[in-house]
């Protein structure tokens, strides 16, 4: 491409298509000054302490189908993707300008994978007219599209196309070769963190200053999330919003180890929905309003709960903060069905109200290289 630096500390713009593999170099910053997309079986490997920033608008990081990035920054110098309009400088972890209210300033990481999705297969990413047609979704499950470790993507949600509002990362049909952990997504327009069918497992994921869902599950996901972490924004509609597939296929996936806290603006704990079967264990819940729900969307979704597609196992609700509302587990657990049946009633929940809680992530695991662990947020987990 013409772009490496000639030294480590340069400023350098990329845009277009990378299609030969490429290092970006320890205290350099990159400028993505469009959709930037790694094709053609190319590795993007970035070195610890590279700030990488989106150009304002419809600009981000497209990882195509069988092309990989290789991101591995450490907890002592994180890899930072956020905006142009943040001052930060490589080594610093907290920007000295830019909070968790601007959102939306550019696009976001997209990953393309080869693994099942429930829907039509390959799936098109809906990008803006003038960019090339990229899909994600196939036959392959151990599909490897590369790794994330230490890394924090900020200030993203920027639309892709009309009404097309993406996450901070976008796993698209993303195998579970592709190693995700320890990774950080902060200020989202929308989701902050999006799995789309595939298989891949990930670990160590936080979520805040999110204005939709803070977890969202779609098309098909079979993989395994374990130790994470989400901190509600402002007008979220869930801490977890987690789909079913489309279609005939339909796999189970599983959420472990996890502590939320929520807004108080009108967001719920979970939403079940499209029929999903899923597992969630040992998950804590505070600081959510009084209308705050656990709900089965429809009544194929309380179908699922009453046939056991859906379990959850030692969940955790502290709802001393509230005096009246959903103080209970018979009154955060909703039935939105409109068969007339309880399903919750049916089979019981394995969940309890708490006010000291005695499980949930190990929030340790962000010390140090977050900003929500920097600016205090997590003083509360």
């Amino acid at each position: 491409m013409g772009n490496e630096p000639k030294a480590q500390g340069d400023t350098i713009v990329v845009s277009g298509t990378i299609t030969s593999s490429v290092t970006w170099l320890t205290g350099n910053t990159y400028i993505l000054n469009d959709m930037v997309a790694v094709t053609n079986n190319a590795t993007l490997t970035i070195q610890p302490c590279v700030v990488i920033k989106g150009a304002n608008g419809a600009t981000g990081l497209i990882i195509d189908r069988g092309a990989k990035i290789d991101a591995q920054g450490t907890a002592a110098n994180p890899i930072i993707f956020t905006s142009i309009n943040d001052q930060i400088k490589p080594g610093e972890i907290v920007s000295p300008n830019m909070t968790g209210d601007s959102t939306g300033l550019w696009s976001g990481i997209f990953i393309l994978g080869d693994a099942p999705v429930s829907s039509i297969s390959p799936q098109v990413v809906p990008l803006l007219p003038q960019q090339p047609v990229y899909t994600y979704g196939g036959g392959v499950i151990n599909d490897n599209s590369g790794t994330l470790k230490y890394v924090s993507i900020r200030h993203t949600g920027y639309e892709t196309a009309p009404d097309e509002t993406p996450c901070g990362l976008n796993l698209l049909g993303v195998g579970n070769g592709t190693t995700i952990s320890h990774v950080e997504l902060f200020a989202n327009t929308d989701d902050g963190f999006l799995v789309a069918g595939g298989a891949v497992n990930a670990d160590n994921i936080i979520t805040s200053k999110f204005k939709d869902d803070g977890f969202d599950f779609d098309k098909g996901y079979s993989g395994t999330l374990n130790n994470i972490i989400g901190i509600g924004g402002n007008n979220n509609n869930s801490a977890l919003e987690l789909d079913g597939g489309e279609n005939s296929a339909n796999p189970t996936f599983t959420i472990k180890n996890a502590s939320f806290k929520g807004s108080q603006t009108g967001e719920d704990y979970i939403d079940f929905q499209q029929s999903v079967k899923c597992l969630i264990e040992n998950a804590y819940f505070f600081g959510f309003d009084a209308n705050a729900v656990v709900k089965l969307d429809r009544d194929a979704d309380a179908d699922n709960w009453i046939a056991s597609n859906i379990n959850v196992t030692n969940l955790q609700f502290n709802t001393s903060h509230l005096t009246t509302g959903n103080t209970t587990i018979g009154t955060i657990f909703f039935d939105a069905g409109l068969n007339g049946n309880d399903a919750f009633t049916i089979r019981t929940p394995d969940a309890t109200i708490v006010t000291t809680p005695t499980t949930g992530a190990n929030k340790s695991s962000f010390a140090g290289w977050t900003v929500a662990d920097l600016t205090g947020a997590l003083s509360g987990f």
